[in-house]
């Protein structure tokens, strides 16, 4: 296992790379995105998926987002819980609902409608990277 300062460290190495990538070549990732996800058959007609939206270093999402919507899909945002609870739900993005800043400096999508993980087909998760043994590394 890779201890919790290595973690933290290359997080911090992979951020300021990532921070390096142009505007222009995050729009062509996110088309990138939404090619992809076409060829392995991951965008589904009324399907309900969940998504983070990205931090200003991230790929963008909107246009995979928007693509699903006009697909019939659902997209659910996350919303951190509570302090002392645990459990995360994910709120129904669409026109009914506002942006909030929340703690650790996110936005976060408030509207009517939620939905618990369980109920999710597909969850677009970010990441900064993968540590040498492959694992997911997030915020």
């Amino acid at each position: 296992m890779v201890s919790l300062p290595e973690k933290s460290l290359l997080r911090r190495q992979l951020r300021q790379r990532r921070r390096q990538i142009s505007l222009q070549q995050r729009q062509q990732a996110q088309k990138q995105l939404v090619t992809v996800a076409r060829r392995a058959r991951l965008l589904r007609r009324g399907w309900d998926y969940g998504a983070y939206w990205p931090m200003p270093e991230e790929c963008p999402v909107q246009m995979l987002l928007q693509t699903l919507q006009a697909l019939n899909a659902r997209v659910w945002l996350p919303q951190l819980p509570p302090r002392g609870q645990r459990r995360l739900r994910f709120c129904a993005w669409t026109g009914a609902g506002r942006w909030q800043r929340k703690r650790f400096g996110l936005h976060q999508w408030h509207g009517r409608y939620f939905r618990a993980v369980q109920r999710l087909r597909c969850v677009w998760v970010p990441l900064v990277g993968f540590d040498h043994k492959g694992q997911r590394l997030g915020m």
